[in-house]
């Protein structure tokens, strides 16, 4: 699977038009947003306000192609498609097929749960994607685009 980073993108296909982008990238993407990570427990030790804060940086989104996938899994674990080490995450936290018009997702057990456009996905329960979609699992935000949508975000992209 392929990934880049969003800011390469937008240098190579910002002001291209859209069909031109399409030749080059006819598939969907996942983009895995930045976000402030938040602890999933209260037990977590907090560095007090008083401490010297470091100030960190606005991150940057990772965009995967979804060229050629006919099923992608994402999780911690090493055997996942998608394998991004954030602890709220589960070994294999979400499941994506490929479906004749469009992706569906699905949580596969996991224990700090996914969210589909806010609304929570039960164990096993099947949603489809659209363009721009909003899945957040555990505490890890993730964005679907389908070639059209994601063109519009390399334009806008600051």
């Amino acid at each position: 699977m392929k990934s880049y980073l969003l800011s390469v993108l937008v240098r190579m296909y910002r002001g291209l038009d859209l069909e031109a982008f399409r030749r080059a990238h006819p598939d969907d993407w996942l983009l895995w947003e930045p976000g402030t990570w938040r602890p999933p427990s209260a037990r977590t030790v907090i560095i007090p306000p008083s401490a010297p804060q470091v100030q960190p940086s606005a991150g940057e989104a990772l965009a995967f192609s979804l060229a050629a996938q006919p099923q992608l899994t994402l999780g911690r674990g090493t055997t996942c498609d998608v394998v991004i080490n954030d602890g709220t995450l589960s070994q294999m936290h979400l499941v994506l097929e490929r479906a004749d018009d469009g992706w569906l997702v699905r949580d596969a057990g996991s224990r700090n749960g996914s969210w589909l456009d806010g609304v929570a996905l039960g164990p096993g329960m099947e949603r489809r994607l659209r363009a721009g979609a909003r899945l957040k699992a555990g505490q890890v935000a993730l964005t679907y685009y389908d070639p059209q949508h994601m063109h519009q975000r390399l334009q806008t992209a600051g």
